[in-house]
């Protein structure tokens, strides 16, 4: 279920245990500040969802909070008072009192989380669509390359002008696009995936096809050990080719010239006996921080390498975690010890008309 991510000051020890416990009746991930002194720590380490302050009076500390909203990102903000102040920098603010107003409160905070859900859901399905819009945007860019190169032969100089000219507004687009990126910035929501009976080796060939420019750019093998008769399964077969073109495309871009990726897919037994099938994509790239291993299939995390210019806004790898967890499947990754990474997730296999 989805679940939003709440900084919450609670600052009134009458209300605090009441209130906190119907927050977390909403599905919620709290974070608790008793202090403004605390808040600082917690904005500096994750991002929220709704920002809620719980204070028999918010006057004395309003303008010091009111510093700190500007510094948090947040669907929106919420005062949970006993007094009102004359202004308030608060999307929503609740007037509480009495143990009777039990209900009333209740129901506020049902239709607060709800509405927040909400948001949160319609934002990161733009966010969605806006990463998707990367990939033709790239595609087109990379052709068009190719032809001014010379690659399928030679053009007259308005010709090339004309492509140019295309090269330019493409790279418009696509920082127009990581601009709203970045502006919708959220973590997780509620999706449905649409399996269907898909022949994964079909699959897979495409996908393998559709990466080959940029690895040829950089004069890096494509190496591959497929089992050549998996069976046709009840996937959704538009998630899973994203999911590899993802991992595939970032192995390729951490990869150093002159390098190999190895990509293996094989049928195997999971828990229970269960078929399963394992994917791995091997490369030769500088690897991943320890410290950071645990971290990278979170939303908008991007590990920072110093001699690096990597691009992108780090929703790949969160995208691929949020399919293959739809389809029952688990992701990971780890270090090789010669060097570079391998992410590797696998796939229950759900013979058509299950």
């Amino acid at each position: 279920m989805l679940a939003l991510k709440c900084l919450v000051l609670a600052q009134d020890k009458q209300a605090n245990e009441r209130l906190v416990s119907l927050l977390k009746r909403q599905e919620t991930k709290l974070y608790l500040a008793s202090q403004t002194d605390e808040l600082p720590g917690l904005i500096a380490s994750r991002s929220y969802d709704v920002f809620l302050w719980i204070t028999p009076d918010p006057t004395p500390e309003q303008a010091k909070v009111k510093t700190f909203l500007n510094e948090i990102p947040y669907l929106f903000s919420c005062l949970l008072t006993r007094h009102t102040g004359k202004e308030s920098p608060f999307d929503f603010v609740h007037t509480y009192g009495t143990p009777n107003d039990e209900r009333a409160l209740e129901a506020f905070v049902g239709r607060l989380l709800k509405l927040g859900k909400r948001l949160k859901t319609g934002q990161e399905i733009a966010s969605l669509i806006l990463h998707d819009l990367r990939t033709p945007m790239q595609n087109m860019s990379s052709y068009v390359d190719m032809l001014i190169d010379g690659t399928f032969g030679e053009l007259n100089e308005g010709q090339l002008k004309i492509l140019r000219l295309v090269n330019a507004q493409t790279t418009v687009a696509e920082e127009l696009i990581q601009q709203l990126t970045q502006y919708l910035r959220l973590h997780k929501k509620e999706f449905s995936i649409e399996p269907r009976p898909t022949d994964l080796n079909a699959l897979i060939t495409e996908t393998l096809r559709s990466v080959w420019i940029w690895a040829d750019r950089k004069d890096i093998k494509l190496l591959s050990h497929i089992d050549s008769q998996l069976p046709r399964s009840l996937l959704d077969p538009l998630a899973i080719r994203r999911v590899l073109f993802n991992l595939l495309l970032n192995a390729i871009k951490f990869s150093p010239k002159n390098s190999t990726i190895q990509l293996t897919v094989k049928q195997e037994k999971g828990k229970n006996r269960t078929s399963q099938v394992h994917f791995a994509i091997r490369d030769q790239g500088p690897g991943i921080p320890t410290e950071y291993l645990d971290n990278v299939f979170e939303a908008f995390f991007r590990v920072k390498y110093p001699q690096a210019q990597i691009k992108g806004q780090g929703l790949g790898l969160y995208i691929a975690k949020l399919f293959i967890e739809a389809h029952g499947g688990r992701i990971g990754v780890y270090n090789n010890r010669e060097g570079g990474a391998t992410f590797h997730f696998t796939l229950p296999l759900k013979a058509a008309g299950q």
